[in-house]
C-alpha cells in the first residue's frame, strides 16, 4: 500500500481523474478463492450469458483486468 503514499502516483491519478480504491493482498486472496469456488454450473451460465464460446484462463482474465487499470505516461505530455 506504499503506492498510495507516492506523491507522483497520486498526482498522476488525480490528473487523469482515476479513482483509486486500494485493496489489501488478503482481500484479493479471499476474492480469488471465492471465484475459484464458484460451482461449474454457475460458471457455465455466466459464460453463456457473456457469449463466450471458449473458456479463458484465469491468468488471461487477470492480465486483461490488470492491464485496464495500469497508468501509462501520456506520450504527448512534455517531459520535465
Amino acid at each position: 500500500m506504499d503506492t498510495m503514499h507516492d506523491k507522483d502516483f497520486v498526482a498522476e491519478a488525480q490528473k487523469i481523474d482515476l479513482e483509486i480504491n486500494p485493496v489489501s493482498g488478503a482481500d484479493v486472496e479471499s476474492l480469488v478463492k471465492e471465484v475459484y469456488a464458484t460451482p461449474p454450473e454457475i460458471v457455465a451460465k455466466a459464460k453463456a450469458a457473456a457469449g463466450r464460446s471458449r473458456p479463458q484462463s484465469i491468468k488471461h482474465s487477470m492480465r486483461t483486468s490488470i492491464a485496464r487499470f495500469q497508468i501509462t505516461p501520456d506520450p504527448t505530455a512534455a517531459r520535465a
